[in-house]
């Protein structure tokens, strides 16, 4: 989880560690998803597809969170972001 602030067109922007801010597009605020059966609003499949392709090297969670989106929603990846087991 990370706290954004928004600006006045909807984008978050999440201040990293390295003091550099990453833009989270605000229409990746659009997604929906399901907690224990409770909706929740999330980012969008693609959102987080983006937040994963810039910025650092994946580990092994990454690829595995990227396999998932790829297979219940077949949502295309970059190909840095298909792990070792495809």
């Amino acid at each position: 989880m990370h706290a954004v602030v928004f600006d006045d067109m909807g984008n978050g922007i999440y201040r990293m560690e390295n003091g550099q801010d990453w833009i989270y597009p605000a229409e990746g605020f659009h997604g929906r998803g399901y907690v224990d059966g409770i909706e929740v609003r999330c980012l969008t499949p693609e959102a987080q597809v983006l937040c994963h392709a810039h910025g650092y090297e994946p580990v092994a969670k990454d690829f595995q969170d990227m396999k998932l989106l790829r297979e219940r929603l077949g949502i295309e990846l970059p190909a840095h972001l298909v792990g070792p087991d495809g």
